[in-house]
């Protein structure tokens, strides 16, 4: 019986094109694999990053008592910073500013090269990555993911589909439930007028 000779075999049957081709297949696919464990890579940062904030933002309702935001969608740009003038910060409210304890951070977190962002709606605030990040189920912040002040994001993060990755929330509220018994939906902007009221009455004192 002929013995099978498989590097003659490939002398004849490869021809310069055909192993270019192959090579340019095998190119692709390691590129597809590369962008792929990129986005994993970048949801697994997304729910440390999360995490970390929610802790911080609890810790400042904690010293400071979180007023409000300025905005729908507000940029997380301001925990590095070490003292400020008045009751706003960024873009954030507090009542008690003197109590600031910054900076919180080094460097304000940031996923691919997007910062985060408190995002206010009907049912309270969240912090969600910055638009423009892509996640690893393919969905785009901002694009294929719209929030405005009607969205549901506690249905979004309960679909596997949408804001979680491997059961872990892509969006996390503002605060941590038992922090003072405030729930994140209380703080609004109806709160605001007996906040301000609260912090100018104690400072007249």
């Amino acid at each position: 019986m002929k013995k099978w000779n498989y590097v003659l075999f490939l002398k004849k049957n490869i021809t310069p094109i055909n192993a270019s081709i192959l090579l340019i297949a095998l190119f692709v696919l390691v590129l597809m694999r590369s962008w792929q464990e990129s986005h994993v890579y970048s949801d697994q940062i997304i729910v440390e990053d999360l995490g970390r904030l929610q802790e911080i933002f609890t810790n400042i309702d904690h010293t400071c008592t979180i007023i409000g935001f300025e905005h729908h969608k507000n940029y997380i740009d301001f925990l590095n910073v070490t003292s400020f003038v008045g009751s706003e910060i960024g873009s954030m409210n507090v009542a008690h500013p003197e109590r600031w304890q910054g900076p919180y951070l080094h460097d304000n977190p940031t996923v691919q090269e997007q910062l985060y962002q408190v995002i206010k709606t009907k049912k309270g605030y969240y912090i969600i990555p910055g638009d423009g990040v892509k996640l690893s189920n393919g969905s785009v912040m901002g694009k294929d993911i719209l929030i405005d002040e009607n969205t549901d994001v506690q249905t979004l993060i309960a679909d596997s589909q949408t804001l979680s990755y491997k059961g872990n929330p892509l969006a996390v509220p503002l605060l941590k439930e038992n922090n003072k018994g405030r729930q994140v939906s209380s703080i609004f902007e109806e709160d605001l007028l007996s906040a301000l009221q609260f912090h100018y009455k104690n400072c007249a004192v």
